[in-house]
């Protein structure tokens, strides 16, 4: 995941925005761009799960203290 926040403002896209030579708000679209609540974006990894068959992630060192909360939803049965 480039990029794990509640908002896209809480989100420092610059350096992906920099690599992909886009404007700042275009990788905010991407799906690797999670956005929303803990619960929310545990929800948009399950349907990533169940449409598209993903059960692997790895998130950017800097958004790891804020995907912790969503490590522990996925968690629960």
């Amino acid at each position: 995941m480039a990029g794990v926040g509640a908002e896209v403002a809480d989100i420092d896209l610059s350096m992906l925005s920099t690599a992909m030579g886009v404007p700042p708000e275009t990788p905010a679209e991407l799906p690797s761009v999670l956005v929303g609540s803990p619960r929310q974006i545990a929800d948009t990894l399950l349907r990533y799960r169940e449409e598209y068959g993903i059960s692997y992630i790895s998130v950017m060192e800097d958004h790891m203290r804020t995907f912790a909360e969503v490590i522990r939803l996925l968690r629960q049965p």
